[in-house]
Formats: structure tokens, sequence, C-alpha cells
């Protein structure tokens, strides 16, 4: 999660935020949407396999930035897309749920 709050999606360090109210809601909203993003990979994985496996054995991406690349897609993509919005919303539909990651 910290790489990815860094540097390799989120950019939190170019918000130039110092106002430690505003970090820290600004932190737990990253951190909400990390866990969606992750959760959304999990599902992609779960429908189209998982990322594919470099030849040392570990994934070429982790599933946070599998289901980004999804997100993206989808969001970008002209298409009607419902079925896959739908989802990745379902994940969201319940705190229970969005914590247990099912």
């Amino acid at each position: 999660m910290y790489a990815a709050l860094k540097s390799r999606s989120f950019n939190l360090e170019e918000t130039h935020l110092a106002a430690p109210d505003r970090v820290e809601q600004l932190v737990g909203l990253l951190a909400l949407t990390f866990g969606w993003t992750h959760l959304a990979g999990e599902k992609r994985a779960a429908r189209e396999g998982p990322p594919l496996e470099k030849t040392h054995g570990r994934r070429a991406r982790s599933l946070f930035r599998h289901g980004l690349g999804w997100l993206q897609s989808m969001l970008t993509t002209p298409e009607k897309q419902d079925a896959a919005v739908f989802l990745c919303l379902s994940g969201l539909r319940s705190l229970s749920t969005f914590l247990a990651g099912s």
C-alpha cells in the first residue's frame, strides 16, 4: 500500500498537503480506495485469471495494479460496461463485506 500511495499510482506526495487533518482525511480515503482496487483485482483475477508470472515465479503485476487497470479501462472505455461496473461496486455494498474481502 505504501508504494501505491507514494509513487506507483496515487502520488500522495504531489498533493503538498501540510495540514494534519487534511492529510489524515486524504490518507483515509486513499486507504479505502486501495482496498476497493485490490478487491477489484481479486475479482478480475477470479474472472480472467491471475496476472502473468515472470520467469522467477513472482507476478508481473500486483492484484492492486490488476484491479486498477480494470477500473481505469471501465471508466475510460466509451462502450457500456454495466456488468463489470456492478461487479466492482458489489464489493462495496456493505462495510462488513468490504472489510472481509469477499
